[in-house]
């Protein structure tokens, strides 16, 4: 989900069961937006819609403290380095 030439803005909406994921462009364009699982598979499967190194320019996590705290670390623990060094 790269627009070609341009970055991607990722937000993460985090409640007890779900985790929503939106993408934009750099013009604040949706290019996408898909729910999982509050759970490891679902993190993983989250984190593989990230596009590759160089193509993030940030990821927002809602909730760091509550509902998204298993999510942010299984980002910063993730092989996806957009995911490790983009997180806001």
């Amino acid at each position: 989900m790269t627009p070609p030439n341009g970055m991607v803005w990722a937000g993460i909406d985090t409640h007890t069961d779900t985790h929503t994921i939106a993408l934009l462009d750099e013009r604040g364009r949706p290019l996408g937006s898909e729910t999982f699982a509050a759970n490891p598979d679902g993190y993983d499967r989250l984190i593989d819609m990230l596009p590759g190194p160089g193509a993030v320019a940030a990821v927002g996590v809602e909730g760091t403290n509550s509902f998204g705290a298993a999510l942010a670390r299984s980002c910063l623990s993730s092989n996806k380095s957009a995911c490790r060094h983009q997180l806001i």
